[in-house]
């Protein structure tokens, strides 16, 4: 999408879609993309949405499992850059590619 915010993100559904800004876009090498892309179809591939949802919800439900939740998200993150890494052979480029993403202006 078009966007002066540089932002990528999994959106789930039937199909399910990753969307990237075009200034998300041009922060990242070609290699960088690829590997941005491998992460958040990791999202989508191994619906991590339906896992976030339910730690929200417990942490609704109960806030002192708060610390949960938001190490399931970190988890979960963690877990589409192992993929991702699998999927474009090159762990540290993954690496690379989300803390440049993090970093984009």
């Amino acid at each position: 999408m078009d966007d002066p915010v540089p932002v990528a993100f999994a959106l789930p559904g039937a199909p399910g879609r990753v969307v990237v800004s075009s200034t998300m876009l041009r922060a990242l090498t070609a290699d960088e993309r690829r590997a941005l892309l491998a992460h958040e179809r990791a999202h989508l591939r191994h619906r991590h949405h339906v896992f976030l949802l339910v730690t929200q919800l417990t942490a609704a439900v109960n806030p002192l499992m708060r610390p949960v939740a938001d190490g399931g998200g970190f988890a979960l993150e963690r877990r589409a850059d192992e993929d991702a890494g699998t999927v474009v052979g090159d762990p540290p480029l993954v690496a690379r590619a989300v803390a440049r993403a993090a970093l984009a202006p």
